[in-house]
């Protein structure tokens, strides 16, 4: 079976949809409210749960349709999550990962993934299924962070294959995040069509932090 060759999912931004940039904002300025509330867990992100559950997502998915979702899945958590920490200044990268599931549970996804007339080409196969997380830099090291779980992937989870921004896919049992995989010094939010509106956005919120 081949691996996923598509790059880490990213949210769409319309050129000049004023939709788009009131999301962004929503989400940032939502963060800064919890921040300032004193938010210690799951790197004060877990809040986003409070809007949105793990669950089915349209691709291409767009900033603008935020503010009808009870749903995202786990591109949506990673972009939406990533763009919060760049904001604040904290070092994380994307990662894809492909992990083992039981058989039951593959189908049970595909039917709630058709059911909501989202594509389920995550599912791999009847046991392996596509995923993103983040690596976070912490003063003490490296996290494997779960956006959609708002947890750090241990030990327990059963991760077969993992890439890294612009990487090949490699065994997981060769990668150590913690040692040997830094963190890549480029932006995570490179201006292309459309885009330069979040990335004044974000600029504007790290300027009045």
């Amino acid at each position: 079976m081949d691996l996923p060759t598509h790059p880490p999912s990213r949210l769409l931004v319309h050129p000049g949809c004023a939709d788009c940039a009131d999301a962004v904002a929503w989400l940032l300025s939502v963060d800064r409210a919890y921040q300032r509330m004193g938010s210690r867990t799951a790197f004060g992100l877990s809040w986003m749960l409070d809007h949105f559950r793990w669950g089915p997502s349209r691709w291409p998915a767009a900033w603008c349709e935020l503010a009808g979702a009870e749903t995202a899945d786990c591109g949506v958590f990673a972009d939406l999550c990533a763009t919060v920490l760049e904001t604040r200044g904290v070092g994380c990268e994307r990662l894809q990962i492909v992990e083992s599931a039981a058989p039951a549970q593959t189908r049970l996804w595909r039917e709630q993934w058709e059911a909501a007339g989202a594509v389920a080409g995550w599912i791999l196969s009847e046991d392996w299924v596509y995923h993103e997380s983040l690596l976070i830099d912490t003063p003490t090291g490296l996290c494997h962070f779960d956006p959609s779980e708002m947890c750090e992937i241990g030990t327990e989870r059963r991760v077969l294959w993992v890439r890294q921004a612009g990487g090949e896919w490699g065994s997981w049992q060769s990668w150590d995040s913690r040692s040997d995989n830094a963190l890549d010094a480029s932006p995570g939010n490179d201006a292309g069509d459309g885009e330069e509106r979040l990335v004044d956005i974000v600029a504007a919120f790290q300027a009045d932090a």
